[in-house]
C-alpha cells in the first residue's frame, strides 16, 4: 500500500540522513587529522634544522689530524697527548690537557695505515 511504500521511504530517508550525518562528522574528523599532521610535519622540519644547527655549532671547535702514529689499544688520552706533543713540539702552539675536551680516533684500527684523529678544542 501507499502507506507502506511512504514509511518505507522515510525508514530509507533516515538512513540516509544518519549515514550523511557519519560522513560529515569524519571529514571532519579528517580535516583535524590533516592539520595535525601539517602541523607535526612543520614542527619535524624545524626540528631537523635545529638539530643540523647544533651539529655544525658543535663541530666548529673540531680538528682532524692525519698521519698520526696510531696503536690498536690507543685510549682517549694517549691520543690526547699525542696531539699535545704534535702541537706544542712540531706547530709550537702552547696547548695543555685543559685546552682539548675531547680527542678519539675516527674508523677500525688498520695496522696498515694511522686512522684519523678528531680533537674538539
Amino acid at each position: 500500500s501507499v502507506s507502506e511504500s511512504i514509511n518505507e521511504i522515510k525508514d530509507r530517508l533516515a538512513k540516509v540522513e544518519n549515514q550523511t550525518s557519519v560522513i560529515e562528522h569524519w571529514q571532519h574528523e579528517m580535516k583535524e587529522l590533516r592539520t595535525t599532521v601539517e602541523r607535526l610535519e612543520k614542527d619535524t622540519s624545524n626540528m631537523h634544522s635545529r638539530l643540523d644547527d647544533a651539529e655544525d655549532r658543535s663541530r666548529r671547535n673540531n680538528l682532524v689530524f692525519y698521519g698520526i702514529p696510531d696503536a690498536a689499544d690507543e685510549t682517549s688520552s694517549e691520543s690526547e697527548k699525542k696531539i699535545i706533543n704534535l702541537l706544542t713540539n712540531t706547530i709550537q702552539i702552547d696547548v695543555t690537557s685543559s685546552d682539548i675536551c675531547r680527542a678519539h680516533r675516527i674508523g677500525r684500527y688498520d695496522s696498515a695505515k694511522a686512522r684519523p684523529l678528531i680533537t674538539k678544542f
